[in-house]
């Protein structure tokens, strides 16, 4: 289910990416982190914070660890990240 989700979270179709990206949060796996890291450089408010959602529930990635805490720091984006 991730590898056929992986895709779909980049989409330009919106309602298609937010189906996606709410699947991820219950099927997503390791190899979903690539995709959700590059989420949260999106411009997107929404794409950022359903990626740091799934990356707080697929856990395990030092790299996801890292990117969550340094935006600790942001106050635009650390009441979500904190989550």
């Amino acid at each position: 289910m991730a590898e056929l989700l992986d895709p779909l979270l980049t989409t330009g179709n919106d309602s298609v990416r937010r189906s996606a990206q709410d699947a991820v949060k219950v099927w997503g796996t390791q190899q979903n982190v690539p995709t959700l890291l590059t989420l949260l450089d999106s411009t997107d408010r929404g794409d950022r914070s359903s990626a740091m959602e799934a990356l707080g529930k697929i856990g395990g990635s030092k790299q996801a660890a890292q990117r969550l805490a340094d935006m600790l720091l942001d106050p635009n984006e650390s009441s979500r990240a904190k989550r």
